[in-house]
């Protein structure tokens, strides 16, 4: 939906307008800790999906959450692309394609990917709200990075998101074909 709200769009809208006046890095240093963050995640990127996998196996020894680690990232990049080139929603400066964003459709996609592989392993409940609390953490923060660079746009950032949480969603659901349930035994372990 929100795609189809900047659908070819040149000119920004009024909430984008706000968070561009509301987010923008004001000093040098502001900009420059916001494009380490922002190209931090490029390591990140790399690194995590093996890792997730890893504990995957050995958390779960469950084959279909290793091909979630791993796949998940590499479809949400190529479903950023095309949804880049469908919507076509240029820079105003460089034209450059914007919307969704794909830094944090990835990165949202990691952090699902995360939260769900450690559900099948079992963790403790204290395990899983750290993991939670952090994941959603490091989004907001990669989210604030991309808007105070102002590399996107709100829309394009809540774009990039949903982008992530519906590729690995879906990915998880068609891995796993049986319905999801919760643990008879909720207490922690």
């Amino acid at each position: 939906m929100i795609g189809a709200l900047v659908w070819h769009s040149t000119q920004l809208g009024r909430v984008d307008a706000w968070a561009v006046r509301a987010f923008r890095a004001e000093t040098h240093f502001g900009f420059q800790v916001a494009s380490a963050v922002s190209s931090g995640l490029r390591l990140l990127a790399l690194a995590a999906p093996p890792t997730i996998a890893a504990f995957a196996w050995f958390g779960s020894r469950r084959k279909d959450a290793v091909f979630l680690s791993l796949g998940a990232p590499a479809v949400t990049l190529a479903m950023e692309r095309l949804l880049k080139l469908l919507v076509a929603r240029p820079s105003p400066e460089s034209g450059v394609l914007m919307y969704p964003s794909g830094h944090l459709a990835v990165a949202a996609t990691l952090a699902l990917t995360l939260v769900l592989v450690l559900r099948l392993a079992n963790v403790r409940s204290g395990v899983m709200v750290i993991a939670v609390t952090s994941v959603s953490l490091a989004l907001l923060v990669i989210a604030g990075a991309r808007l105070a660079e102002v590399a996107h746009f709100l829309t394009d950032v809540v774009g990039g998101i949903a982008t992530g949480v519906a590729v690995t969603l879906a990915a998880a659901l068609l891995l796993d074909a049986r319905p999801l349930s919760f643990p008879r035994d909720h207490r922690a372990r």
